[in-house]
């Protein structure tokens, strides 16, 4: 599915490649009304969304004009920057995006098993790891896609590689982020898994002295972190 957004930024005017980025937000924090029974789950959604758009475009807004004004770094170092500004940007709002629609982790914590799969309340302890390993990764994911190809594409063009013609420029270009996203993707989902672990030790103090049917102290606890 990334490459036929990505195909978009390439192929189209700006104003086309800002389309699709609408869209892509759209997709990944929002779902229509009409699929979310739950008005509260919708509000979320929209506020998560919002938030998203806004970090995203201040962080790309701020980033780009303190880059432009630094003129006292080297012409090399600020090409370097300008190339990072849209990952951090998305990575940004990746990671307000996954922190806002699962806010409410923090406070009322998440479903805790110990290692019988037996479920042993909530926890916060748990709810903040698991934000925070979710808000990492989405940090992680924009990498293989905003961060190695620009440097690639650079070297390709130093190298002298790149086809001159607009076709074969293009197709260049798809394939080198295709190939970033085939190699690199699933290694940021794969960063933390979906069900993850906590020693009984690092949650509350009710749920550091219990024991399974057996009789045997509980010393970690599993949680569904999902992606």
């Amino acid at each position: 599915m990334n490459q036929r957004y990505v195909s978009g930024f390439l192929l189209s005017d700006d104003e086309i490649a800002k389309s699709q980025q609408l869209i892509d937000n759209f997709k990944t924090g929002t779902l229509a009304p009409g699929q979310v029974p739950d008005a509260d789950l919708w509000k979320a959604r929209r506020e998560a969304y919002a938030s998203a758009v806004a970090i995203s475009c201040a962080t790309s807004v701020g980033l780009g004009k303190a880059v432009e004004r630094a003129s006292f770094l080297a012409p090399t170092v600020r090409s370097v920057l300008s190339k990072t500004v849209p990952f951090v940007a998305v990575a940004a709002a990746g990671a307000g995006n996954a922190v806002f629609m699962r806010l409410s982790e923090l406070s009322d914590g998440i479903d805790i098993l110990d290692d019988e799969g037996v479920p042993r309340g909530r926890s916060q302890e748990a709810g903040k790891q698991s934000l925070t390993q979710v808000a990492l990764t989405r940090v992680a994911l924009p990498v293989p896609i905003l961060l190695f190809p620009p440097f690639i594409l650079e070297a390709v063009k130093k190298a002298n590689a790149l086809p001159k013609n607009r076709f074969g420029r293009v197709f260049t270009e798809i394939g080198i982020v295709t190939l970033c996203i085939w190699g690199a993707f699933p290694a940021a989902i794969a960063l933390f898994p979906q069900y993850g672990s906590i020693p009984a030790s690092q949650v509350e103090p009710q749920f550091q002295h219990l024991k399974n049917s057996k009789g045997q102290p509980i010393t970690e606890f599993t949680y569904n972190k999902g992606i």
